[in-house]
């Protein structure tokens, strides 16, 4: 999903904005039966997207952000493997 946000506001000439939403995963009977999305297929995430109102203060919010060097371990991939 993240591919697609940076691609739809990076491309985009109006300036559109994205946001990844969760919060309407409770709706999945809803948004499943209007989209026909099979039984056996379930709605984890989607995507909004629009323009932003910077006047907002719902659109001011900054959070704090876990530093990815916390949860990530990088490899080197210009090393030879030494399997």
């Amino acid at each position: 999903m993240e591919t697609y946000k940076n691609g739809i506001e990076r491309d985009t000439r109006e300036e559109a904005k994205t946001c990844a939403q969760v919060a309407f995963t409770k709706y999945h009977p809803i948004v499943s039966r209007e989209l026909s999305i099979p039984d056996d297929e379930l709605l984890v995430c989607g995507m909004s997207l629009g323009h932003a109102d910077d006047s907002r203060i719902e659109n001011t919010l900054a959070t704090e952000r876990e530093a990815v060097e916390s949860f990530t371990t990088f490899h080197d991939s210009t090393e030879p493997s030494s399997t």
